[in-house]
């Protein structure tokens, strides 16, 4: 609605066109990098036995076990609690790729950050411009 508004103006004030795009652009790009930055990407949910047995999957994860029985999911967390190496494997492993993900998500968001920032000032020197100016 606001941009239908806006392009009547637009017509009427086309010094402000440069300013209106620049406002846009901002806006179209913080919300790509915020949206990469917490879109989630989960796994099918589900483990195997064998997975279990080969050591090969993060009991504390949730989207290993998200559609399980809980049933199926306890037995896999006690054989993973008898076995002191998989167990703390599987603490590390899992801290290490949370800090990861964090890491790639935190720096996702700076960069929205830092869009909506400098765009603003941006946009809003070009709209000042635009109305003294022109």
């Amino acid at each position: 609605m606001i941009l239908g508004l806006l392009a009547s103006t637009l017509r009427e004030n086309q010094n402000l066109i440069i300013p209106t795009i620049i406002l846009l652009t901002v806006n179209v790009g913080t919300i790509i990098f915020s949206v990469l930055a917490t879109r989630p990407k989960i796994s099918d949910g589900r483990f195997t036995r064998e997975d279990v047995t080969n050591r090969s999957v993060n009991l504390l994860y949730f989207g290993s076990f998200y559609k399980m029985d809980f049933k199926e999911f306890d037995e896999g967390f006690k054989e993973m609690m008898d076995d002191r190496d998989f167990l703390y494997g599987t603490l590390s492993k899992d801290t290490y790729w949370q800090g990861k993900v964090l890491g790639r998500k935190f720096r996702l968001l700076r960069i929205s950050y830092t869009i909506f920032l400098y765009g603003i000032v941006a946009a809003v020197i070009a709209f000042l411009t635009a109305v003294i100016f022109f």
